[in-house]
């Protein structure tokens, strides 16, 4: 199990989408910093659908992107604080930031 660390914005990178590439059944994802602006493109948003998704909550309310998330149905996206942040990257085998 892999928890992969996305940081950077898809409009300035494909870090996701080559993420997306590799990511195997019992893989992770989490937003953190520019990556939680993937909330403003519906067509990111549905490659997510398979895999647990995880954002940063303090990311999420310092961008005003909390709306967003009211707009999201097909994935289940998880809010977590800093000590979850911590708990996942415990509970997988390896971290790979990308």
């Amino acid at each position: 199990m892999i928890l992969h660390h996305i940081q950077t914005s898809t409009s300035h990178d494909n870090a996701l989408r080559l993420c997306l590439r590799y990511i195997s059944p019992g893989d992770s994802i989490i937003l953190t910093a520019d990556a939680v602006n993937v909330l403003l493109y519906p067509d990111l948003i549905n490659l997510l659908a398979a895999i647990p998704v995880y954002i940063l909550k303090d990311e999420v309310e310092a961008r005003g992107l909390r709306s967003k998330l009211t707009n999201i149905r097909n994935i289940e996206i998880n809010l977590i604080d800093d000590y979850e942040f911590v708990n996942q990257t415990l509970r997988h085998s390896k971290v790979i930031t990308w």
